[in-house]
C-alpha cells in the first residue's frame, strides 16, 4: 500500500480578540475589568483520511492541497504518477473551530456606534488572572543581606532551645508576604532618585510615598497586568537592576540587567511588554508577564533614530495603537521646541506628529499616559514643574496645573483609569 499524504497548511487563524485601531472618528469610551476569562475561538485542522483504489495506472491531477478527486475541491494541484493496481490513502485537513478561554492576561478594543455623539465609540476590555503570591512558612538556614531578593520581603529570627539536651539551636524563619499592589486609578507616579510620589494630575497635589527606593531608580511603567510598578534601578559598580515597587513603596529586585540595558525613557504596554530606552535611541523589550517563562528577559532590543529629539519619558496609550508616545525638545540653543512624536512598536521608527509654539521648552522628564476619555499624554516639564496635557490626536497642548519641579524624574500610571 502507498500512502500518499498531501495536507492542507496549517492555517490556526485566532479570533479576532483584539480589535484594531480606532480610525480618527473614534473616541474612547469605557474600561471595563472582566470578573472572568474571554473565550477565545480558534480554527484549528481536523484529520480525515480516505482509502482509495487506483485501477488504472496513469498520470493523476492532484486537486488543491489534501484532495485527491478534483471535483470535490475545485482547485488543480500537481500531477502524479500511480501505478495500477494500488491502494492509496488520502489524508484531508477540514478546518475545525475550538472554543477555549484566555489562560493569559490580555486587554482588547471593541469599537460600537453611538447614536449621541453620531461617533464610534471603543470600550477597552480587561482581564488578568489575580496573581498568586503564596505565604510560605519554613524554618530554612539563610544568610541575611541587605537587598530583598526574589520576593522575600520580611525575614525573623527565631530562637529555640532543645529541652532533651543543654544545647541550644538558632534557626531564621522566612515568610513571603504578599507585596501589597497599587489601585488602577486617576494617580500618576513619579520618580525623583530615591523618591516615590503620588501625584494628582488635575491639581499637582502629590505625597510622598518612600525616600529610600535604595537607588537612583527611573523609566517607570506601571504594568496593568499585576498592578506593580517597574523600573530600572541603579546598583553598585555601575550596574543596573530591573525592581518591581509595591503600593508601600518597597521594592524588589526582580533580576540584574545584562551590561548595556539601561535607559532613562520606559513604560510598559497593555500586554506586559516593557519598553526600555536611552533618550529614544537604544530600546529595549521586555518580558514582565506574570507567571511567564520569560519574565523579566529581553525579548528584543535596537537602535532608533530620535530624530535629533530629547526624548525623556514615553508611554503607551491603547486607543492609539501601536505606538509610544512622547513630548520632547529639539536642541540645541533657540531652535528648542516642544514636539509630539510616537515610535512605531513594530517598525521602531520615529514620526514627528506636531510642534507647539506655546508650551515650555525644556525637558519632560515625566509622562503619563490616559486612554479615556479621550486619548491623551500628560507631561510634567521639568524646569518649571508645570503639568500640560497634549491630546495625541495632534489638537492643542493646554496647561493643566502645577507640579514639582525635578532635573531628575520619571512619571508612571495605569493608562485604563480615566482623567477623574
Amino acid at each position: 500500500m502507498h500512502c500518499l499524504q498531501s495536507l492542507f497548511p496549517l492555517l490556526a487563524a485566532a479570533s479576532h480578540l483584539v480589535s484594531a485601531a480606532p480610525n480618527n472618528n473614534a473616541r474612547a469610551g469605557d474600561v471595563v475589568q472582566l470578573a472572568s476569562p474571554p473565550m477565545i475561538t480558534e480554527t484549528v485542522p481536523a484529520f480525515t483520511s480516505t482509502v482509495t483504489t487506483v485501477t488504472k495506472a496513469g498520470h493523476y491531477t492532484l486537486a488543491a492541497p489534501g484532495c485527491i478527486i478534483p471535483i470535490l475541491c475545485g482547485l488543480q494541484g500537481p500531477i502524479f504518477f500511480a501505478p495500477a493496481p494500488t491502494v492509496t490513502t488520502v489524508i484531508i485537513v477540514i478546518p475545525k473551530e475550538t472554543t477555549y478561554p484566555c489562560a493569559t492576561p490580555t486587554t482588547f478594543i471593541k469599537p460600537s456606534w453611538d447614536t449621541d455623539c453620531g461617533c464610534t465609540k471603543t470600550k477597552t476590555f480587561w482581564w488578568t488572572p489575580r496573581p498568586c503570591y503564596p505565604v510560605v512558612d519554613a524554618t530554612i538556614s539563610v544568610t541575611t543581606t541587605t537587598e530583598t531578593l526574589a520576593c522575600l520581603t520580611e525575614i525573623s529570627t527565631t530562637t529555640e532551645t532543645s529541652t532533651s539536651t543543654s544545647e541550644t539551636s538558632t534557626s531564621t524563619s522566612s515568610s513571603a508576604t504578599p507585596e501589597p499592589t497599587l489601585t488602577c486609578d486617576k494617580y500618576g507616579y513619579l520618580s525623583q532618585n530615591t523618591n516615590l510620589y503620588r501625584v494628582d494630575l488635575q491639581t499637582g497635589a502629590n505625597t510622598r510615598i518612600t525616600n529610600t527606593l535604595s537607588g537612583e531608580t527611573n523609566a517607570i511603567g506601571y504594568n496593568v497586568l499585576d498592578n506593580f510598578l517597574y523600573g530600572r534601578q541603579a546598583a553598585a559598580g555601575g550596574a543596573f537592576n530591573l525592581v518591581r515597587i509595591s503600593a508601600a513603596g518597597t521594592r524588589t529586585i526582580i533580576r540584574k540587567l545584562d551590561a548595556g540595558v539601561t535607559g532613562n525613557v520606559g513604560d510598559i504596554d497593555t500586554q506586559g511588554n516593557y519598553w526600555l530606552s536611552a533618550g529614544g535611541k537604544g530600546w529595549w523589550r521586555i518580558d514582565l508577564v506574570p507567571g511567564s517563562i520569560t519574565y523579566g528577559q529581553v525579548l528584543e532590543k535596537g537602535t532608533a533614530n530620535a530624530l535629533g529629539y530629547n526624548i525623556a519619558d514615553w508611554v503607551y496609550i491603547p486607543s492609539g495603537g501601536r505606538f509610544l508616545w512622547a513630548v520632547g525638545n529639539q536642541t540645541p540653543g533657540p531652535a528648542r521646541t516642544a514636539t509630539l512624536l510616537k515610535f512605531n512598536m513594530d517598525t521602531k521608527v520615529w514620526t514627528k506628529v506636531r510642534d507647539y509654539a506655546n508650551v515650555p521648552k525644556s525637558t519632560w522628564g515625566a509622562q503619563y499616559g490616559i486612554d479615556i476619555p479621550q486619548g491623551v499624554l500628560y507631561a510634567s516639564d521639568n524646569t518649571s514643574g508645570e503639568i500640560w496635557k497634549f491630546p495625541i490626536d495632534g489638537s492643542a497642548a493646554t496647561k493643566v496645573t502645577n507640579g514639582p519641579k525635578s532635573g531628575q524624574n520619571d512619571g508612571a500610571r495605569c493608562v485604563l483609569a480615566p482623567a477623574a
